[in-house]
């Protein structure tokens, strides 16, 4: 309740709460927290970030990855190394978000961390870096996504596609088109948008 509040106050009068919404980082409530940066987040005041990126340090996991999120929507800066440094957590779920937040700000130091992350064991994460190098939008990149087009999983490989249309990598069309036999449905069909893209660009 109080975040759906915090959320609807920001959109309609976003100066009258973003005070109350800093203040309340403070407190000692994990999900007023939560609410708080989620509220900030739809603001999305740069001046804001500096007050969040220290609950990327919270005791409570959730904290934490809010604060990764509310941090990727405001695209602050000054939070990429911390957003590298997270890429590297034990934890997955944060792993992921701060791929995905990096993906937003796109810092050009965060290259070497997307590639690191294409090799993590959790799936989500992967997926997140495969999209993330694709918007890097480096020709580089092409040759660390191939391998992804037989990752073990969809969702993966749907994400390879995507991102080899997004790098307009049209001589690799013809190793998309090799998924149009997989044996996930939802990857044939992304496969097949996807080489039709590719095609075109030729």
């Amino acid at each position: 309740m109080r975040k759906a509040l915090a959320l609807a106050v920001a959109r309609v009068k976003p100066d009258l709460i973003k005070a109350p919404l800093l203040q309340a980082l403070q407190g000692q409530a994990p999900t007023v927290k939560i609410a708080a940066m989620a509220g900030l987040a739809v603001l999305q005041d740069p001046t804001a970030a500096d007050a969040i990126l220290p609950l990327c340090d919270d005791p409570d996991l959730q904290v934490r990855a809010a604060a990764v999120v509310a941090l990727g929507k405001i695209r602050a800066p000054q939070a990429a190394p911390k957003l590298i440094e997270l890429a590297e957590s034990k934890q997955a779920s944060l792993r992921a978000e701060a791929v995905i937040a990096l993906n937003h700000i796109k810092p050009p130091e965060a290259f070497d961390a997307f590639l690191k992350r294409l090799n993590d064991p959790d799936s989500k994460t992967r997926k997140a870096a495969a999209l993330a190098l694709g918007n890097t939008r480096r020709d580089d990149a092409v040759e660390h996504i191939l391998p992804l087009l037989a990752d073990h999983s969809p969702d993966v490989r749907i994400a390879a596609c995507q991102s080899l249309v997004t790098l307009k990598a049209a001589a690799q069309a013809r190793h998309v088109a090799e998924l149009l036999l997989d044996e996930h449905e939802p990857t044939r069909d992304a496969a097949a948008v996807c080489y039709q893209k590719m095609i075109s660009l030729e």
